[in-house]
């Protein structure tokens, strides 16, 4: 999803607002209302939830130009929101996107080779799109850069670099709880470093105060293993 006005509080009447700013936007032309409804009808926020008005507002913010919506299209078309799932479609969508400097649409096509999803997999062709991710400053291109060198997914496993590309995840995006969690694996593991269990928990007690509920499995087994050296 795109950019949310910063003054939303996720209220039914905050949504019943953004709503009526949105549809305002839209009639006078603006791609960014059109866009905000369709995140609203995406998620039932103040609206009854309804995908085909979600894609008919993401299409028209993306026929005017806006990325987010090109992005939104792609992803309804991966997860068959409301359509059949369609990767050429999807890929098409993330194109557009991409083509319009959008770095998670850059990250989201990398996947799709990542996954041999609508197309041969290809971890080559993955990373390079990752790479044009995270040089366009996405989070996510640099998590996935990451997942990477930790795997060896067409290169050399090089831990050093996947705990790099992890650290300047979190620097882009301090609430990206992925990266806690496969920066303390690294650390619980030992992989570039010496096994460091209190660091890893503290990376995964982070993850879990920022809602991941991944994050409690991990120190639930930490705690075992603790138990069990006891």
């Amino acid at each position: 999803m795109g950019p949310w006005p910063s003054g939303d509080k996720g209220g039914a009447q905050d949504y019943a607002e953004a709503r009526h700013w949105y549809e305002k936007a839209a009639a006078a032309g603006f791609p960014r209302g059109a866009y905000g409804l369709g995140v609203l009808y995406q998620h039932g926020r103040g609206v009854q939830k309804d995908l085909n008005q979600a894609r008919r507002w993401y299409e028209s913010a993306a026929e005017h130009g806006y990325d987010w919506g090109m992005l939104d299209m792609g992803f309804l078309y991966e997860r068959g929101e409301g359509v059949a799932v369609d990767y050429a479609r999807a890929r098409e969508w993330y194109e557009k996107a991409a083509a319009a400097g959008n770095g998670l649409a850059m990250s989201n096509i990398g996947v799709l080779y990542a996954r041999g999803w609508g197309v041969p997999q290809d971890y080559t062709m993955a990373r390079r799109w990752y790479e044009r991710s995270a040089a366009a400053g996405n989070a996510a291109g640099m998590h996935n850069l990451g997942l990477i060198y930790h795997y060896g997914r067409a290169v050399p496993v090089d831990y050093a670099a996947a705990r790099s590309w992890y650290e300047k995840t979190l620097a882009a995006d301090p609430n990206f709880t992925l990266a806690m969690l496969t920066l303390g694996s690294l650390y619980e593991e030992g992989h570039g470093a010496p096994r460091d269990v209190a660091e890893a928990r503290r990376w995964y007690e982070k993850a879990l105060a920022a809602g991941n509920q991944d994050a409690a499995k991990r120190l639930e087994r930490l705690q075992k293993v603790s138990e069990t050296k006891k």
